[in-house]
């Protein structure tokens, strides 16, 4: 500071150190010697500071969303690949499910199939058909071995093709049958000139005849009892 042609020298008052011209705080103790320069100086380091965190704070919220765009991205393509694995093995589940379904129609046909056309020889048919026909004649002849089995030839005119089960005698004593497909077709004679016929499902006589143990072993007997012409 000059007043005229001398300067004024300028010290701390808290520490009395030696001031240069302009200095706004003590280079020894730090003191504040010039409020004005000094809330100048704090003015400018207080709004560089902020520029430095709104600069942080903008770079941090960059890194942020950033950071969310790269976790959304994974996740959609997570939920993609958790979504196509689902979706193919519901339709492997589904596909699984047809093929036992067609399976177990498969298996309940067959087993119906079995159940409605069990592997019976001409000979057990004819027993059955006897059965229905007039069981009190049949079993009278086949017990007292006189029933006889036998295959209808081109001499029977319209019956070639039949098998007969027959006691003998009149042809009233005859009974005839054919088995096509589960239809039996059976015929019988009340008088020599009078043939009734009547059909009837193997399936039927099965059921009525042929189902338990003990009915078989009796139907079986009966086979064993025909003679054969």
């Amino acid at each position: 500071m000059e007043i005229g042609d001398k300067k004024i020298m300028k010290y701390c008052r808290k520490c009395g150190t030696k001031l240069a011209e302009g200095d706004a705080f003590c280079t020894h103790c730090g003191a504040v010697v010039n409020p004005s320069k000094s809330q100048s100086t704090g003015k400018i380091n207080v709004g560089r500071r902020s520029v430095k965190k709104l600069w942080w704070i903008t770079g941090l919220l960059v890194i942020v969303v950033i950071l969310a765009l790269i976790l959304f991205v994974r996740g959609n393509k997570g939920s993609s690949k958790i979504s196509q694995n689902t979706s193919s093995t519901e339709i492997s589940s589904s596909i699984t499910s047809k093929t036992s379904t067609s399976s177990d129609k498969t298996s309940q046909t067959s087993s119906s199939s079995s159940s409605t056309t069990t592997a019976v020889d001409d000979k057990t048919v004819g027993v059955l058909v006897a059965l229905l026909y007039s069981p009190d004649w049949f079993k009278e002849w086949v017990n007292q071995g006189e029933m006889t089995y036998g295959v209808a030839s081109s001499d029977f005119g319209d019956l070639e093709g039949y098998s007969y089960i027959t006691a003998g005698g009149t042809a009233s004593s005859y009974m005839y049958y054919k088995l096509d497909g589960d239809t039996v077709t059976y015929k019988y004679y009340p008088s020599a000139v009078e043939s009734i016929t009547k059909t009837v499902s193997l399936a039927q006589l099965e059921k009525d005849y042929y189902v338990t143990q003990s009915q078989k072993d009796e139907v079986n007997g009966y086979v064993n009892k025909l003679k054969t012409e």
